[in-house]
């Protein structure tokens, strides 16, 4: 979280960043860990307010991608060295400029962290009032009276089954998504996998059906 905060307010504020005229002074192609995804990065030199600033970089979010649709190479052919560029201008920081925003693809996988943290407060919600018994059932507390009325209509079949499949169908369509965006052919056979399991364990067992592979006996 510590380190999405600051990228999501930059990316934000970027919207209304001013823009300067650059040149760009180097270019190359960082490779990740893998040496499969990359992005570009170059270093340009502009003035702002009357100062000489250099600075280095391609976007906010500094997210590796296999592709995506973006070619990496073509958008190092579109600014070859020399060329001059409108950048970004941090104004609270002048020495901070980009070329680009960053897509919301890349923001996604910065907001990561969110889904954790988010869990993570709702574990240690559950751990506080368990530990102050507000989920004991002779608790006349309001809070805890409230979450298990809310808990007994929740653990209905007809309530439960929808709410379940709606949140595995939503997994399973950002495993696609995902896996279509960064051409990740394992997100989407994860995917595939995964609709396949639920399809099979959801199906209704066949009448007559023998339990624990047990048949008649003679």
């Amino acid at each position: 979280m510590l380190a999405f905060l600051p990228a999501l307010r930059n990316w934000l504020a970027a919207a209304d960043w001013p823009t300067a005229e650059a040149e760009i002074t180097a270019s190359r192609l960082l490779y990740g860990i893998n040496g499969k995804a990359a992005r570009p990065d170059f270093t340009f030199r502009y003035e702002w307010q009357g100062r000489i600033y250099s600075a280095q970089g391609y976007d906010l979010l500094d997210v590796y991608s296999t592709g995506g649709g973006i070619d990496h190479g073509a958008v190092l052919a579109a600014h070859p060295l020399g060329s001059r560029v409108q950048v970004l201008v941090n104004p609270e920081r002048p020495g901070q400029a980009v070329l680009i925003r960053g897509t919301v693809g890349g923001l996604i996988v910065h907001s990561i962290p969110l889904l954790f943290f988010l869990l993570g407060l709702v574990g240690m919600f559950f751990t506080v009032i368990t530990w102050r018994g507000w989920l004991d059932e002779n608790t006349r507390h309001p809070l805890g009276r409230a979450l298990r009325a809310a808990g007994g209509w929740l653990v209905q079949e007809k309530v439960l089954k929808p709410l379940f499949y709606v949140l595995i169908g939503s997994v399973i369509l950002g495993l696609v998504v995902a896996g279509v965006v960064f051409e990740n052919i394992l997100l989407v056979l994860f995917a595939g996998m995964t609709a396949w399991t639920v399809w099979r364990a959801s199906r209704p067992q066949p009448a007559g059906e023998a339990e624990d592979g047990q048949g008649e006996s003679d």
